[in-house]
């Protein structure tokens, strides 16, 4: 499974990609997908092992989000973690990149 952050608009969006990619975060900026339809249409994937970094840079960067999901691609199922989770999703071992960039 791999992470979700979703964003209030576009432009948050594009801004942490941007912050992201400067940062060398490996992830892909895609749709946001339709069981998340309340969110805007982009949103970021990556690895859980980079979640921790991910977050820290968006709150370094004053970019905020509407969420954060664990994403299980196959199945099309995202289930909202709450902040307690990110910790534990951050540190469970998780490696591969190979979906991203």
């Amino acid at each position: 499974m791999e992470i979700l952050i979703v964003f209030t608009n576009y432009y948050f969006a594009t801004k942490a990609e941007k912050a992201l990619k400067a940062a060398e975060i490996k992830l892909q900026l895609i749709p946001t997908p339709a069981v998340l339809h309340h969110a805007c249409g982009l949103c970021i994937l990556c690895a859980k092992c980079d979640l921790e970094a991910v977050l820290l840079i968006l709150k370094e960067s004053r970019i905020t989000h509407s969420g954060v999901y664990e994403y299980d691609r196959a199945a099309k199922k995202c289930t909202k973690l709450t902040s307690i989770d990110y910790c534990e999703k951050a540190h469970d071992g998780y490696t591969e990149g190979k979906y991203y960039e």
